[in-house]
């Protein structure tokens, strides 16, 4: 639970926020484990304290792995290498501040690329897309994961009690104060200013040489406060999520995208 700290403002205690995220990790790792099963080299763009190549570093025992990481804030790159360094494999990570429009390395370099939670917020995400296509070797992988603010759960919002939709408000507004205040310490643009449909990331990866294989869904609620105090209410919740799941790529918050890169890539997909 720990690690999940500073991530998009996720208070350490709240369950139903952290059932939302190891969620999304866990389908992250299972995207990316067919590419890296018996080693190769993992770039997490955005990579805040480094959660998922911890992660990743925990699954996979290869000497042969090699995980690196960019991120924009100076200390979550300070406290991922911290972490890294605590770890009985120090040698495998790297961590690197740079921003994801200008990714420091050759082309072809990497056999998986974890996007998470990244390009909502920045102001040309076409650009990060040709950037990770280029740094992607031919048949690499992509995990990328981003809200989808056209869900039907967003649709049908306005049809809640009134008590309930208030207290979404609140949340949000909650969210909004801690990107606020995390943009003032960290000095980066962290708003969501580029939500898009799932149909419309799909189609970016496309213009970028990236395949489309795979889109599933997030979670049905994220860190709601007013199931926090509900467990029972909670419970049912999750158990409509894991049914969701076996019907729909929608209803959720977020979307997670996997994608691959063909053997030519589209020129186009390569100006940087």
């Amino acid at each position: 639970m720990e690690r999940l700290q500073g991530v998009e403002g996720v208070r350490p205690t709240a369950f139903s926020t952290a059932y939302t995220y190891h969620k999304m990790k866990t389908i992250v790792q299972d995207f990316v484990s067919e590419a890296i099963s018996g080693g190769g080299r993992v770039l997490d763009v955005g990579c805040n304290r480094g959660y998922d190549l911890l992660r990743l570093s925990e699954r996979y025992r290869s000497p042969d792995l090699r995980l690196y990481g960019l991120d924009v804030s100076r200390d979550d790159v300070r406290v991922a290498v911290e972490r890294a360094n605590s770890t009985n494999k120090p040698e495998s990570f790297a961590f690197l501040l740079s921003v994801v429009e200008k990714i420091p390395f050759r082309d072809d370099a990497f056999d998986a690329i974890i996007c998470s939670e990244v390009v909502e917020h920045l102001p040309d995400p076409d650009a990060a897309l040709r950037e990770i296509s280029r740094v992607m070797r031919p048949g690499g992988v992509l995990a990328l994961t981003t809200p989808n603010p056209g869900n039907r759960l967003h649709k049908l919002r306005k049809f809640l009690p009134g008590n309930l939709r208030a207290k979404t408000d609140e949340w949000r507004e909650m969210q909004h104060e801690i990107d606020r205040n995390r943009r003032m310490a960290v000095g980066v643009n962290l708003p969501h200013i580029s939500e898009l449909s799932a149909k419309e990331w799909c189609e970016k990866c496309r213009v970028a040489g990236l395949q489309v294989t795979d889109v599933r869904r997030g979670s049905l609620l994220f860190g709601d406060p007013y199931l926090e105090s509900r467990p029972v209410q909670w419970a049912a919740a999750v158990m409509a999520d894991r049914l969701l799941d076996r019907i729909s790529n929608d209803w959720s918050w977020q979307v997670l995208i996997k994608a691959r890169k063909g053997a030519k890539t589209n020129e186009a997909a390569r100006v940087v």
